[in-house]
């Protein structure tokens, strides 16, 4: 491997601050100020202030200051795109809050509270992930969580413009909250709660896009 390359296998490729994690694990990118990031050149991998790459770490993998992660959305509902992000993202942090949006802009098909009862059903099969909800600016709940790290799924290029556009603003308001892009695998990567929600309310079947429960909460509501 060369010096100073931007690619390194160490398992998940670590790449904050804009990062970005594709469903194969092994490719990287990313862009902030040198200030930030920085290459360590003889191991080939991002130096970020969240991770510890000194010898003695490194021998061992890698040890993370602070590892936490916020996953937030809408959750309406939720679909197999975002049990595969979530899945993948525990692999890289010491605990994931789902954190559910209220969500009152976007006139949600769920309730907030069968939102979270749905996400805990989830939660209970997934360790070290807890729910909980917010309202408000996402960087203050980051802030109050003590967290440093919003994670993002990114379904198409489609997605790009606007998340690239929110984790700008979300840097601007506050430049100690990071950003990190993870791609879902490709067996998924199509799947939206909008498509999901339309699908189900002209009586098809979202088996193959939902969580059994999602489904089953699915199937309740429409039949009303």
């Amino acid at each position: 491997m060369a010096k100073k390359n931007l690619v390194c296998l160490i398992g998940e490729v670590y790449a904050f601050s804009f990062g970005f994690i594709d469903s194969g694990n092994f490719c990287a990118s990313a862009c902030h100020s040198s200030s930030k990031l920085a290459i360590v050149e003889d191991k080939g991998i991002w130096r970020n202030p969240y991770i510890d790459v000194s010898e003695h770490a490194f021998g061992k993998g890698y040890s993370v200051v602070n590892r936490v992660v916020i996953y937030p959305g809408t959750f309406d509902p939720i679909t197999l795109g975002h049990v595969d992000l979530i899945k993948r993202a525990v692999r890289l942090f010491d605990r994931l809050i789902l954190a559910i949006s209220a969500g009152s802009r976007k006139n949600p098909l769920f309730t907030l509270k069968e939102r979270l009862a749905m996400a805990r059903t989830l939660s209970a099969a997934l360790p070290h992930v807890e729910v909980d909800s917010f309202d408000g600016l996402l960087v203050e709940y980051v802030r109050q969580k003590k967290a440093h790290v919003v994670l993002r799924g990114l379904r198409a290029f489609a997605d790009f413009e606007y998340e690239f556009q929110m984790a700008l603003t979300n840097r601007k308001m506050a430049p100690d909250v990071e950003t990190l892009f993870m791609m879902p695998n490709e067996s998924c990567s199509y799947i939206s709660s909008t498509m999901v929600r339309e699908i189900a309310a002209l009586g098809g079947d979202t088996s193959v896009f939902v969580p059994d429960f999602v489904q089953s909460a699915l199937q309740k509501k429409f039949s009303k």
